[in-house]
């Protein structure tokens, strides 16, 4: 019980740090975001995680930070360890979480980053996460294509998903 309220009041502690980071400080990001992804490993802290809003958080930092390839990086490896645990499911409902993602790649694709190349991987993984927690993923699959049509993620997308 007391590892679990630990647990718990660390977590919190890291959101509320990352929170403060979002902003104008990727290096507080980055660490934080490690972080997390490393307690990411249960699915009793992903539900903490979760909880304490999370998600919204983490999304928001993808957008703060879209151009920053070594802390974008961070982000998605934690995303996509939470969400890849079925408490996430209500916290991806929407299309807009899928779209931030979208809309992130691309903004690095077209800087050609150096790390470009992992973080399109990496956001693909998500966006894939993203869409099989939805019931229907293959329609909202459909919606991302003809809106993000332009897109190279998709092919990724696709790839793990199957075409709709």
């Amino acid at each position: 019980m007391k590892m679990r309220i630990a647990a718990e009041g660390g977590i919190r502690l890291l959101l509320d740090l990352l929170r403060e980071g979002i902003p104008n400080n990727p290096e507080l990001v980055s660490t934080v975001c490690s972080a997390l992804a490393n307690l990411s490993y249960s699915e009793e802290n992903n539900i903490m995680i979760i909880k304490a809003k999370g998600i919204s958080t983490i999304l928001t930092a993808l957008k703060a930070f879209s151009s920053n390839s070594n802390v974008l990086e961070k982000i998605l490896r934690f995303l996509y360890k939470v969400i890849q645990f079925k408490a996430a499911a209500d916290s991806l409902k929407n299309l807009d979480k899928s779209e931030i993602l979208l809309s992130t790649m691309k903004v690095n694709m077209t800087q050609n980053l150096p790390q470009s190349q992992r973080v399109i991987e990496l956001a693909a993984l998500c966006i894939t996460a993203c869409f099989k927690q939805q019931d229907n993923f293959k329609k909202q699959l459909k919606l991302a294509r003809k809106k993000f049509a332009d897109s190279k993620i998709l092919a990724y997308v696709h790839a793990n998903c199957g075409t709709p």
